[in-house]
């Protein structure tokens, strides 16, 4: 009996024959039809389950091994959210970036670092971007740039401040960073402070039209530190920095011509005309060399003691528009704005050039009323004009031997003072 027999029946004790043969079960017989049959359908059984235990390691084979592509593809094509999530559980300083670099983009890592203000690990992948992909790091500067933006909008300095300081280490040229800085200083008025550093990445600038951009936001800063100066009346202040101005860009005419007012101011006449010679006589500069010229000229008549007439309390000084027409206006130092009364601008407004510039609400007796200014081309006491002046024209009760009151807009073009012992208004150049 073979092994496989064992192993579907049980073992049977067999019959012995008188001559010593073992006699063959019925069942495998090879002399007998039902033999042969049963010999047959065990065979076909054996030969199915053969069949069956290799389908079924067929089967678990193939699943262990697409269970394994799964896990691996899984990786592979994890969100985005996951794949950052990952990266930022790795975050914390310079090194971090490398380890997280098989996870997670550098350009989000870069991103997630400016968020974080973890600056030294942000400039170390952007640094590795630039060698890598230097588009994608220029996408990532751009963005920098508007989220450093925002910080400065709502006064968050630090943060910008460390920033710029530890990414000029490694970029101290960047023009887009300087160009924040600069903007930084305007913010919290360091106004020349932005200048210099505006002037410092033009002499580093390689690119003619960022160049022009940037010399085209100095001077727009330099005519706002000038407007400064002026109305503080420091001569003084405005000569020492648009001095500078000029050594650094000798061939700018605005700034020889406000050194040369600068220096009118101070006396310093014939140094003015030198910064004078120098500026082109195009129809750029017409104005305001004639300014310059009427300036030099008022600077010569030195101190002036200008006649007034005692009314009351008040002092009534004499003036002219620039038609020739004259006028009586009290002494007002309390007044901004001169007015004029609406029966004398009535009658002036016949001849007289004037401009609507808008409506004022004015403090009376009677409450506050509101009152239209004009402007006229020029108004002069004695020799001492000013261009472009402004009046507010309203009814004045009581007023009815003057047409007016000269306020502070007029006076405060010179140095002036009342002379009340001997009943003069003292101009001077200021």
């Amino acid at each position: 009996m073979s092994n496989d027999s064992s192993v579907l029946e049980p073992v049977m004790e067999p019959h012995i024959h008188t001559d010593g043969s073992v006699p063959l079960p019925p069942s495998f017989s090879s002399t007998s039809p039902a033999g042969a049959q049963s010999h047959h359908i065990g065979t076909s059984i054996l030969i199915g389950l053969l069949v069956v235990s290799l389908g079924l390691n067929a089967y678990l084979y193939l699943n262990y091994v697409l269970e394994g592509i799964s896990d691996t593809f899984a990786v592979v094509v994890q969100s985005p959210v996951n794949k950052t999530q990952r990266g930022i559980n790795n975050l914390g300083g310079a090194s971090s970036s490398r380890t997280a670099h098989h996870e997670t983009p550098d350009h989000e890592l870069a991103m997630e670092y400016i968020r974080r203000q973890q600056f030294v690990a942000a400039i170390d992948t952007y640094q590795h971007l630039l060698k890598t992909d230097p588009e994608i790091a220029g996408w990532v500067k751009d963005r920098w740039v508007a989220y450093l933006r925002n910080w400065m909008a709502g006064g968050n300095y630090e943060p910008l401040d460390r920033f710029v300081a530890l990414y000029s280490l490694e970029f101290p040229y960047d023009e887009d960073i300087q160009a924040l800085q600069a903007d930084r200083m305007i913010r919290v008025g360091q106004g020349q402070a932005a200048i210099d550093q505006l002037y410092e990445l033009i002499s580093a600038s390689s690119n003619p039209a960022s160049e022009s951009k940037l010399r085209d936001k100095a001077h727009r800063l330099v005519k706002q530190e000038v407007e400064i100066f002026k109305a503080a009346r420091d001569w003084k202040g405005l000569e020492d920095f648009i001095q500078r101005m000029v050594w650094i860009e000798p061939g700018n005419a605005f700034y020889s011509l406000v050194l040369a007012e600068a220096k009118i101011r101070l006396g310093e006449i014939e140094a003015a005309k030198t910064q004078i010679a120098q500026v082109p006589t195009t129809d750029s500069y017409t104005d305001k060399l004639e300014d310059l010229s009427k300036l030099m000229a008022e600077q010569a008549l030195g101190e002036r003691a200008v006649p007034l007439q005692q009314q009351g309390d008040h002092y009534v000084v004499g003036a002219v528009f620039d038609d020739g027409q004259r006028v009586n206006l009290i002494l007002d130092t309390g007044a901004s704005l001169s007015v004029i009364s609406e029966s004398s601008f009535n009658s002036l407004s016949g001849t007289l050039v004037t401009k609507f510039i808008r409506t004022v609400e004015m403090n009376t007796a009677g409450g506050v009323v509101s009152a239209p200014v004009y402007e006229v081309e020029a108004f002069a006491v004695d020799e001492y004009a000013v261009k472009n002046m402004q009046f507010a024209v309203m009814s004045l009760e009581n007023m009815a031997s003057s047409d007016g009151l000269l306020g502070m807009n007029y006076l405060r073009e010179f140095a002036f003072r009342i002379d009340q012992k001997n009943k003069h208004l003292v101009l001077a150049p200021n």
